[in-house]
Order: structure tokens, then sequence, then C-alpha cells
């Protein structure tokens, strides 16, 4: 099935942080400023449906894009034993560079976005697990 449909049923959490971005991202276009966000998860699956449900929310205003370490992590708690691919540098570069472009304004990483890589400027940090 669509996974935005269960994520949103099993976790008020999911609906909780698309609340809070819209609204972040409305108030800071009412007043012309753009910005960005990054959203946390331990998770690469969780990374991945959180990219899903905000995409699938007010596209307008919300750009999400995954941002996951380079190995691959047997961790897909839906499909045991299904891993959960990794990406390579050069992914990562390409999406932060399109992160500080505006292409996209949220990035949903692992963990691997705490690692000492220039992300550029941000207004807003969620940490998902918490």
């Amino acid at each position: 099935g669509d996974p935005t449909e269960c994520l949103s049923k099993n976790n008020p959490k999911y609906e909780k942080l698309t609340d809070v971005l819209l609204e972040h991202f409305e108030r800071k276009r009412a007043i012309g400023e753009s910005t960005r966000v990054i959203v946390f998860s331990q998770l690469r699956e969780s990374v991945m449906g959180i990219v899903s449900m905000l995409s699938s929310k007010n596209a307008e205003l919300l750009k999400p894009t995954p941002f996951v370490g380079q190995s691959k992590k047997k961790e897909s708690e839906s499909n045991p034993g299904q891993e959960v691919a990794g990406m390579n540098q050069a992914e990562q570069q390409r999406i932060l560079r399109q992160f500080n472009e505006g292409v996209f304004n949220v990035l949903v990483c692992t963990c691997v976005g705490e690692e000492g890589l220039d992300i550029g400027d941000v207004d807003l940090i969620v940490n998902f697990d918490i």
C-alpha cells in the first residue's frame, strides 16, 4: 500500500512534523524570506517515509529530499532483510548543492548530516526521533 497512509495512521508525529514545517515556511513566505530546514531521523526507512509524507503535502511550499549515509544497511522494519540503499559521495554532494541552491528546502537525513558536512544556512532543525 501507500507508505504515507500507514505512516500517518501509526505515528501522529508525522502529521505534527508536517504542521510545524508548513507553519514555518508560510511564516517565512509571508515576510518574503527564503528558508531551509533539516529534519534528522535515525532510520533510513523513517527518512524515506518523512520525505514521502512531506512530498504529498503542499508541494509548492515543501520540497523535501532524503540525505543518507553511504553504506547499505539491513534496517527495513516493514520488510525484514530488505536493504535500504545508501548514497554515494557524488549523490551526497549533488543533494547538498541542490539544497544550498534552493532546489530542495527540506533536507531529511540520518545522522550523516551531523558529521561535519558543510550544509550552509539553515533556519530550523528538527530531531524527529525525540
